[in-house]
Formats: C-alpha cells, structure tokens, sequence
C-alpha cells in the first residue's frame, strides 16, 4: 500500500494549478497596471501639450515662474478627473526663448499602479518634455455682429408653421454673442477650460500677432466718422435714396415711430499687444447694444463689406480715427495690403434672419389664394435683397461679395444663429444655405449653425474659431 501511495499521481495537478493560476493572475495583474500605465501617461502627455499651449498664450502677461504656475492650472483643468487618483504630477515648469519665440515645458509625476504594491512598486515614474514654437504669421480678423432687434426677441413657432416674436428683455441671443465673443478674446472667466485668450504677442520687427475689428450692423453700419464715408459703401445703398443713410444717427429714416436708434460704432483693427488693449476690446464687445423696439432690418451684404474694407490697406483713411474707449480716442491699427506675406485676413459674419431692408412683423401676411402664411412676407425667412450680391449670379457668371473675398485670400467664416430649417418655414433653408456657400473652406469648415439659446454651442464655435485664430504650434 505504501508502494502504491507513492506511485499514485492523481492528486500532483492541485499544485500545479494553484501555481497556474497565481501566475495567470500575476499577468492579469501585471496587465491591468500596464494598461492604467498607457492609458494615464496618454492623456499626460496630452494635458501637459494643451498646458504648454495655454500657458505660451498668456506668456507676455506673465513671468516664466508665473507661467509655470499657470501651466499647472491648466493641466488640472485638462486633466480627466477620472485618473485623478493614478496620476500624481510632481512638478511642471515652463521657460521661454524670445530670440525664437519658442516654450518649453517639462512635466514629472508618478503612478500608482493597482496592483504593483502587491510586489513592493508603489508608484511609477514618468515625464514629458514638449515645445511650443509662433508660426510669426499676423492675423488681422473682423468679427460682423447682427445687433438688430430680433437678436432681443424670442421667437416661438406653432404646429402650422405661424411664428411669434416678443420682447427679450435680457436680451439672451445677443448676450450669448458676447459672451462668445468675450471667451475668444479675453479667455474663460470661468476657468472650466483653461483658455486664456489670444495672445498678446508681438513680433520682433514690430508687427503685433493679432488686429481685431467688430462691425455691429444692422440695414446699415455705424462708421467711426461719420463725416467720412466710403464711397464703396454709400454706393451700395443707393436704392434707399437717403443721401445721410451712413451719416444720420439719431433717427432713423425707415421707420418714424423711432426716436433713437442706437446702433454701436465700428471698432476699426486694434492691435492686441498688452491687456490695455484687450480691455479696450472687451470693452467694445460689452457695448454691444440693441432694443426689440427698433427696427428689425438686417443687411448682411452691408456688415460683411464693411468688415471687407477694413481689412483693405487702401481704405485706412476711413477708418483712421479709431474707437473712443472711455473718452479717448485710440489710433486704429493699420491693416496689411491684400496678399502679404505672413499675413492672414479674416472674416467671421454672425447673422440670426434674412436680409431685409423691410419690415418688421410678428405673424406673415396670409396668402389670399389659400389662407396659410405668406412666408415671403416674414421678416425672418424672407430673402428678397442681397442674395446675389452675398453669393453671385450664376447665370451671369458674376462673383458676389463672398467669392471676391475668397479670391483675394481673406478667410470668411459665417454662424447662423437661431435660424429654423423646416422646408415650411419658407427661406430658413435658403439662409443657411447662402451662408454656408458664403464661408471658405471645404465642406461646413467655416460654416457653423447654432439654435436659438445654445450659449454652449455659440461659444463652442467661437473656441474653434479662435484655435484656428492661433499660431502656435507643438513641435517635440
């Protein structure tokens, strides 16, 4: 019996798949820690390039122990939250070459494997080194804002297509604008994102990174001198038969019943090379003004050529006295000639309706023959005016203001904003759809279309805009 314990092998597999099975679940173990390992150091690497990007955009306001600390900021703000308690960054400092405009950052930090301890390694070391280098191209952009009464109203629809606007007394739409608009150039107030704004950045000959215009209009725009007009831009509105149309403020020639018209002036290009004048951009995107009660005219084809001239050298002299910011006048930016090297130009036009030189109104006239809504008689649908000089006129081969723009390199982004598409609406699709032929670019690139109260995408669109506004770029 004894022999025949010893030759008995039956029960030798009861070690062996213990052993099989602590080496099966060292691997898994093993192969948990190295994929947390990948997958923490990934986003790392990716929260320490945005740091690094963020923290070069705020460079001239800041010292380089600033801008390290700054890029911490950042990091924690890009950082998923989700790997808040693998990753421990142990320090991140940034410096700055001016003779070549270029950052470095350097990042350290550790993780805590999850089961690695089991084994005596409590944390895992890991670094990141990246580059941030200006592409020393200048960007002169215009931003064309509608500031007409609609962007106060809220506007309602019912089942059989008739739409209502009434009063916004918070003025929501046009407020989103600005705030958009103040996230661009300003930066995030709220410090959910980490963007800091354009930068303020100059180049060694001089020539300032950033020139921003805004162009709030309505049927008409608001020049800086009233006394000096363009005749590109009179010309354009001869059909109204007012020879003060560019020059008289006070009244309002299309409409009696308003006393005032409070259309904001032109901001002509300001270079953006110290927070002083970032203020004074600020500023100018904060009087951004309108009222429900005045008129409801909006003329795209007007703002966008405006935008248009200010970015043509040969028109400086019109826009030469600046904007008055707080009693004192400032000097505009002088703007590149068309085609410059190292030099974009760009336009974003923002529209809520369609052109109309006329009238507003609360309901469409019904049509007589059927008794539904005559939808060519709405103010917000109807496109009676502009329409081929925005995009050409095909049948004669006639490049409308748009294509002119994207022929001589000037960039064009367009946003609808709280424009309905449903095909009974009448020409909400006919807007959009000239628009978007209008902006550059291939396919929907530059074009964006934003329902009525979505701050979040308004300001979503204006961030892409603005990263590609920048010309910073990672280098390793």
């Amino acid at each position: 019996m004894v022999r025949m314990f010893h030759k008995d092998a039956s029960g030798s597999i009861l070690p062996l798949v213990a052993v099989g099975l602590a080496v099966i679940l060292a691997v898994s173990a093993l192969a948990i820690d190295i994929t947390r390992y990948m997958g923490a150091k990934s986003k790392f690497e990716h929260a320490v390039d945005q740091s690094l990007l963020a923290a070069a955009s705020v460079s001239s306001r800041m010292t380089p122990a600033q801008m390290s600390e700054e890029a911490q900021k950042f990091f924690h703000a890009n950082f998923p939250t989700s790997y808040g308690g693998v990753l421990n960054l142990t320090d991140m400092t940034v410096t700055f070459d001016p003779s070549t405009y270029e950052w470095q950052g350097t990042a350290h930090a550790t993780i805590t494997p999850a089961f690695g301890k089991l084994v005596g390694v409590n944390s895992l070391p890991i670094a990141h080194t990246a580059k941030v280098v200006w592409d020393m191209t200048s960007v002169e952009a215009v931003f064309v804002v509608d500031n007409s009464a609609h962007m106060c109203a809220k506007t309602t629809y019912d089942d059989k297509g008739n739409i209502t606007n009434q009063t916004d007394d918070g003025c929501a739409k046009l407020g989103a604008v600005k705030y958009a608009l103040s996230y661009l150039i300003g930066g995030d107030t709220t410090g959910q994102t980490g963007w800091a704004g354009l930068p303020a950045l100059t180049a060694p000959d001089g020539t300032p990174a950033y020139r921003i215009g805004i162009v709030p209009f309505t049927h008409k725009v608001k020049m800086p001198d009233l006394t000096n007009i363009p005749a590109a831009l009179d010309n354009a509105e001869t059909t109204q038969g007012d020879p003060n149309y560019f020059t008289s403020f006070t009244t309002d020639p299309g409409a009696t019943e308003t006393a005032q018209y409070p259309l904001p002036p032109v901001t002509p290009l300001v270079a953006l090379t110290s927070e002083g004048d970032r203020q004074n951009l600020l500023k100018a995107v904060n009087n951004l003004s309108t009222y429900y009660t005045v008129p409801g005219w909006t003329r795209s084809s007007i703002g966008l050529l405006t935008g248009a001239l200010m970015l043509d050298s040969n028109y400086n002299s019109y826009f030469a006295n600046g904007y008055n910011f707080n009693g004192v006048t400032t000097k505009a930016a002088p703007t590149s000639d068309i085609g410059a090297t190292h030099n974009d130009k760009i336009i974003f036009l923002l529209t809520d309706g369609a052109n109309m030189g006329c009238c507003f109104s609360s309901q469409p006239n019904p049509d007589p023959a059927t008794g539904n809504p005559n939808y060519a008689n709405q103010y917000l649908y109807s496109y009676r005016t502009d329409d081929q000089y925005l995009t050409g006129n095909p049948s004669t081969s006639t490049d409308g203001l748009c294509g002119q723009l994207k022929q001589n390199h000037i960039q064009v982004y367009t946003v609808v904003y709280d424009v309905n598409q449903q095909a009974d609406l009448g020409g909400g699709a006919t807007i959009t759809g000239i628009m978007q032929n209008c902006a550059s670019g291939p396919q929907n690139v530059n074009f964006f279309n934003v329902a009525s109260g979505d701050k979040a995408a308004l300001t979503k669109a204006y961030s892409m805009i603005a990263q590609g506004l920048m010309r910073l770029r990672l280098t390793y």
